[in-house]
């Protein structure tokens, strides 16, 4: 079964000869569009914690990189992890993306509070 971008580009190729018009053309490509965000996964290296230096690791995750492994083994992670779309990914990257997300919000709170806390100082 082909996906959106293959059935958009097919789609474009079928309006490029004629096959059908402009109005079909718009009604089939706006139908057959992604709610989610497209991201050119194929323009990004794989990911590879060992690559990373402790520097890059503490500032990406708060942890230094033998202290991921560590925690991975404190865990008890199994081996890999199947996304609710079926995407199959390994324990220590799945580890990194949630140590990153944790981080992120944390910064975004930490943010809000300080908004609210000038807000409430000023009135």
């Amino acid at each position: 079964m082909p996906n959106l971008r293959e059935t958009r580009n097919c789609i474009a190729y079928a309006y490029r000869k004629g096959f059908i018009n402009d109005r079909e053309f718009v009604l089939l490509y706006d139908v057959n569009r992604s709610k989610n965000p497209d991201f050119p996964y194929w323009n990004y290296e794989r990911f590879e914690l060992d690559e990373l230096t402790n520097a890059e690791c503490n500032a990406e995750f708060r942890f230094y990189k033998n202290d991921i492994y560590k925690l991975a083994d404190a865990l008890q992670l199994r081996d890999e992890f199947v996304t609710y779309n079926g995407l199959i990914v390994e324990s220590i990257p799945a580890l990194c993306i949630y140590l990153k997300r944790i981080l992120i919000s944390g910064i975004v709170i930490w943010f809000f509070s300080l908004q609210y806390q000038s807000q409430r100082f000023a009135s």
